[in-house]
């Protein structure tokens, strides 16, 4: 799973080109540019703004790191230009029937790169063993892997394995606990970690033969007359986990009948998976050389200096980059941090052939904007650029309109952008910035009056507990205007025309990841003719089921829904039941439209207006369309000013219950004739504005400057106001309202002015609407402030420390299922260095639970906050709402995640549990993706030679990449195109050969390949080895 860094930038301006970047660009004409020749169609120009934190294929989870290591390591599988998949470092493939255990056959002809001496030497051959080696060093806790979740979520007994080893290596622990896996001993740091390292690599192995009985684990690890490599000899035979992939009982036997003995690797899964060719062609699953494992020497092995966290480290030749072995297509030729990074072919990747460029020169700039990479271009240091819509000068000189670009050699590629960025609040914030005296400009920014001084312990708790508060969070929600935030990414797209940012997201997963065949029209819509729904679709259909309505809102008798998009896409099967009961089906809106009508404030004519603004709309995105599409497409606001979401921050209670009296089960099923309000007088009247909004309204106008026309609006905002000043007493325990509650976002200093002041006008615009503006001003109990380190160290420093209320935070795929951005939410997940799950709450095993016949493995927690400025029971009562949504979103998902196989179930499901967290639950916010589905390119680059597969690293390996001495023309690109569709349906050639021929010491490759690789490889195979 790949964490998206925010605006780092490292390194220096290319020296070249920085004194003279701006007085070159500008005098280059258009022609000039369009003329230029590209002197070298071997030599790839790039740029980076990141120094590489770690080259480790199997502990590195940062995109931009991944973005280098997709060109030095191979994987499995890959997936081709046409989104097909193909054999990569496998050549074939398959599973068993559960589809619970795959097998893996390594090519022949792959084999380990070194470097000696600055010479690329020719290392043996790459085995199964070094896919095992990879799963033994990712979960040996010592090598500080950050893609453990990868194999907790998806292999057999891991979670079990890395409890034993937690146990082995804990000194409270009497019954298991050695010395010999501890590392935290009295000594040196380095000699404690191999010692360690070594003892942890042998339970593994041993755990791996042994996983239901830990003490017979335990006594083999420990038996030292048995060697390393002996010991990985029977683990590889004879694995639960991991194995040599030739197991032939009766439960593993492959699907296509094959002998099991052609495969060299297997693993097996703690659930069915049909994703998992997009699981395993994660980078995180790239091979790893035994020189990384060697932490001691013993009777069969060497100790090697390379040997656990020191494998992979950028800096240095000979402890760096000279010292990694290599299985992709390059090898790192040099490496100078903050200046370059410079590629070379590797002379014996296993296909060389199709490594068309042989050079790929990375140069660092010290600026994330993108103009720089424009003039950049401009000056010939690079070799494409592509146009971003926050570049204002470059879209007006080289875009003007998708539709028709001024410059004949602008592009506009289809993408899938997957990346999404997100508000998460922080539970557990400590000493944060606070002014002594609050107030506000004419603008809503917070008054620099005085110096800030950390918040005191006291303070601190009201913070935490403020935010725990569900109806603050979803008035913050239902005020901030986000696209004043994503502007930044979009604003020469959307124009004048669009006051909505086209790169809003209402969601956290994002579309283009998951898709469904839908053959019945169980989601999609029947006339739009489209047959795939996104998982998005899901989405939108439990917020809002326009399919039930017309145009205008009225019910409608059509059952089916309109999908998100209608890209052709590889999609999972639609031949699934459709067991799903109708509390299931029911929507988000379907429930609260019933709380109303149980309490009499249902108000047809109002609802119909909200839902014109928020169900069945006009598209915010595409404002020349006349086609009605949910509020959830991207590109329409879905949070500001719903009224309907909003009302529940009234409610005593949402649909989350419990159920099994009060073990901790709880489910989304609460009768809506049973929800209590907590200020019935507060719900009633806000309820009475439901669907009544202000008329007269500029929507391209700043807000502050109509302030006059917005009745009903701070109506709604004062009511909202109060019950948040009532919950923050009656729940939170907060009686003091003399000076309000200030939420620290932290702003990384080194970001572009411009987005600065994006970030000013969107907090400032939030302060503005939810002040008084009488004696004394601000009247809101909370208003958001903007905390600006001095420097990148100092903001890391905050960051680490926990140092904000907000921050912002992005997700990039690894592999094809919405679990795969979930399970970075949940109790313990990736973004808990965000949120302070484990800071806020304790976990245990939940006893007892089980769901249709089948154990459930659900965790219980208990508050775990110290704080001895108010009582036990105040906290617990402060931070019940809190827990109860976090264990039940963190049971739920693994529960949907190990037993969910149907995939229309599966999507319904996690698209219900989904909106729970972000639209019910507001725990995080969605904010917008940092690129648009199109994208204007100027490029040297064959870009229909490129991959553009959203999950993973696809898309930035560079095999098969072609180069082109003049840019692309508007009629060649057009041409290609063309080209393109027709391989489509005619076949092409693929990426990967089909096999190696050692007769002719040539690779072979399919012909006419359409996308069916296993099959191919099956039928050629058998032909060949027909008895």
């Amino acid at each position: 799973m790949k964490k998206v860094l925010g605006m780092t930038v490292l390194g220096s301006i290319i020296a070249t080109a920085s004194a003279s970047i701006v007085s070159c660009s500008v005098g280059i004409s258009l022609d000039k540019i369009l003329n230029r020749r590209n002197s070298n169609t071997k030599v790839l120009r790039e740029l980076t703004n990141y120094s590489l934190a770690n080259l480790n294929s199997a502990t590195n989870n940062t995109s931009n790191d991944a973005d280098i290591i997709a060109n030095l390591q191979d994987i499995l599988l890959t997936v081709n230009r046409h989104d097909h998949y193909e054999g990569a470092l496998a050549e074939y493939w398959d599973h068993n029937k559960d589809k619970d255990y795959w097998k893996f056959r390594i090519r022949k002809n792959a084999y380990w790169t070194r470097i000696e001496n600055g010479k690329q030497v020719k290392g043996p051959q790459i085995t199964g063993l070094d896919v095992f080696n990879t799963f033994r060093y990712v979960l040996n806790k010592n090598n500080l892997a950050l893609t453990t979740e990868h194999f907790l979520t998806n292999f057999k007994h891991v979670h079990e394995l890395m409890e034993f080893i937690d146990t082995l290596s804990d000194p409270n622990n009497k019954e298991f606990y050695d010395a010999r896996f501890n590392k935290d001993l009295p000594g040196d740091l380095r000699t404690n970690e191999l010692k360690s390292s070594y003892w942890i690599d042998r339970a593994i192995l041993a755990f791996n033969i042994t996983p239901e009985d830990s003490k017979k684990a335990k006594e083999l690890a420990l038996d030292a007359s048995i060697s390393t490599k002996e010991l990985v000899k029977k683990s590889f035979e004879n694995g639960k986990i991991v194995n040599n992939g030739k197991s032939s009982v009766e439960k593993d036997k492959n699907e296509d009948g094959l002998d099991s003995n052609i495969f060299d690797v297997g693993f097996y899964l703690s659930k069915r998976i049909s994703y998992f060719e997009s699981v395993i062609s994660y980078l995180a699953f790239a091979p790893i050389p035994e020189i990384a494992l060697q932490y001691a020497s013993d009777k069969d092995q060497k100790s090697s200096i390379y040997a656990g966290t020191a494998y992979g480290k950028p800096l240095g030749k000979k402890s760096g980059y000279n010292g990694l072995w290599y299985s992709g297509a390059y090898v790192i030729e040099d490496y100078f941090p903050g200046s370059n990074l410079n590629l070379t072919k590797n002379e014996f990747y296993y296909n060389k052939d199709k490594v068309y460029i042989e050079k790929i020169n990375y140069s660092y700039v010290n600026k994330a904007d993108a103009a720089t990479r424009r003039f950049l271009f401009e000056t010939g240091d690079v070799s494409s650029t592509k146009i971003n819509a926050n570049d204002l000068a470059g879209w007006k000189k080289y875009v003007g309109s998708e539709d028709s670009p001024v410059f004949e050699g602008t592009n506009i590629l289809k993408q899938k952008p997957t990346t999404t960025w997100a508000f998460g609040f922080n539970f557990h914030t400590k000493g944060t910035q606070i002014y002594d005296k609050i107030e506000l400009d004419n603008e809503g920014n917070l008054k620099e009056n005085s110096k800030k001084r950390p918040r005191t312990a006291k303070e601190d708790s009201i913070l935490n507990r403020a935010l725990a508060l569900k109806s603050l969070r979803i008035m913050a929600r239902y005020v901030l205007n986000r696209s004043l935030y994503a502007k930044f990414h979009s604003e020469a797209r959307d124009g004048n025309d669009r006051p909505t940012s086209t790169q809003l997201r209402n969601t956290f997963t994002s579309q283009y990841v998951s898709t469904y065949n839908d053959e019945n029209y169980k989601v999609v819509d029947k006339e739009s003719g489209q047959k795939v729904a996104d998982y998005a679709d899901f989405l939108a259909k439990d917020y809002y089921d326009i399919t039930k309505y017309d145009d205008n809102n009225p019910k409608s008798k059509n059952a089916s829904s309109t999908p998100v998009s209608s890209r052709p896409r590889r999609s999972a099967d639609s031949s699934s039941s459709t067991s799903i009961s109708q509390a299931d089906e029911k929507s988000w809106s379907d429930w609260i439209i019933e709380v109303l009508k149980a309490k009499n404030l249902h108000n047809e004519s109002k609802i119909k207006k909200w839902a014109n603004r928020f169900g069945k709309v006009k598209d915010a995105k595409n404002p020349n369309s006349n086609k009605k599409v949910s509020v959830y497409n991207e590109g329409n606001d879905a949070y500001l000013e719903n009224d309907l979401l909003a009302f529940t921050a009234f409610l005593k209670e949402d649909q989350l219950q419990q159920v099994n009296g009060k073990n901790g089960s709880f489910d989304l099923k609460r009768d809506a004739n049973k929800v209590e309000f907590k200020n019935e007088t507060l719900a009633k009247q806000f309820a009475e504005l439901i669907g009544v909004y202000d008329t007269g309204i500029d929507s391209k106008k700043d807000i502050k400057k109509q302030d006059s026309l917005l009745t009903n609006l701070y109506k709604k905002i004062n009511l909202l106001k109060q019950q948040v000043k009532e919950d923050l007493e009656k729940i939170a325990g907060i009686k003091d309202f003399k000076k309000p509650i200030t939420i620290p976002f932290l702003l990384n200093p080194t970001g572009a002015d411009d987005f600065k002041i994006k970030i000013a006008q969107f907090f400032g615009s939030f302060n503005y609407l939810v002040r008084k503006f009488g004696k004394d001003d601000i009247d809101s109990p909370f208003v958001f402030d903007i905390d600006k380190p001095i420097d990148f160290s100092n903001y890391l420093k905050d960051i680490r420390a926990g140092k904000y209320g907000l921050a912002a935070f992005g997700w990039a795929p690894d592999y094809d299922d919405p679990t795969n951005y979930l399970a970075t939410l949940k109790y313990g997940g990736v973004y808990e260095h965000i949120q302070s799950w484990t800071k806020v709450f304790d976990k245990s095993n939940l006893e007892s639970t089980n769901t249709n016949g089948q154990q459930r493995k659900d965790i219980k927690l208990d508050l775990k906050v110290n704080d001895t400025s108010v009582d036990k029971d105040v906290l617990n009562k402060a931070y019940e709402d809190l827990k109860n949504i976090i264990q039940y979103f963190t049971n739920e998902l693994t529960y949907v995640d190990e037993n969910e196989a149907d995939i229309y179930q599966r999507y319904t499901k996690l698209a219900k549990l989904e909106n729970f967290y972000t639209l019910a639950s507001a725990v995080i916010i969605p904010t917008h993706t940092h690129q648009a589905d199109t994208l204007p390119s100027i490029s040297y680059v064959d870009e229909f030679s490129k991959p553009t597969w959203p999950t993973g690293a696809h898309a930035k390996r560079y095999v098969g990449v072609k180069m082109f001495d003049k840019i692309v023309t508007r009629k060649q690109y057009e041409k290609q195109k063309a080209e393109y569709e027709r391989e489509k349906q005619d076949g092409y050639k693929p990426l990967n050969p089909m096999k190696f021929d050692e007769k002719t010491g040539k690779n072979v490759y399919f012909d006419n390949f359409k996308g069916k690789w296993r099959e191919q490889w099956k039928e050629e195979y058998l032909k060949k080895n027909k008895k």
